[in-house]
């Protein structure tokens, strides 16, 4: 990947992360980043709590055709072993700054719906019409 990015030209506005990062590091990448383009294996996908982020974010993404990721994401998905459907996608969403925007916006609606104070009230309110009583 790393070559390929280098071949083309795309040094500056490509950046690959591995490996660990701080908190900070971590935050001021995803603050900086235009869109999340996520790419899992439907074999070992369960979940992304980097999918997640990139809601909290406000971060449109483009993501493999993998059910999880379609509750998970806010933005195009793409069938994972088609590099022309997902070269489009990318260059769909960063050529069209009034697309990146709306889906930014529901990115950060779709988070509302990951917000753990949001989720313990809602199974609160469950265990309270379960049990019958105020706890």
């Amino acid at each position: 990947i790393e070559a390929g990015i280098t071949d083309l030209g795309l040094g500056d506005v490509v950046t690959l992360k591995q490996g660990f990062m701080t908190d900070d590091q971590y935050a001021g990448m995803m603050s900086h980043a235009d869109f999340a383009i996520l790419f899992y294996s439907p074999v070992i996908l369960s979940s992304s709590a980097v999918a997640l982020d990139a809601l909290r974010f406000g971060l449109p993404s483009i993501s493999a055709d993998v059910p999880c990721l379609e509750i998970l994401t806010a933005g195009e998905s793409v069938k994972v072993n088609n590099a022309e459907e997902i070269g489009q996608a990318i260059l769909s969403l960063a050529s069209d700054e009034a697309l990146r925007q709306k889906l930014a916006a529901a990115a950060l609606r779709k988070s509302e719906t990951f917000d753990c104070d949001a989720i313990a009230a809602e199974m609160e309110s469950i265990y309270r019409e379960l049990i019958g009583c105020a706890i």
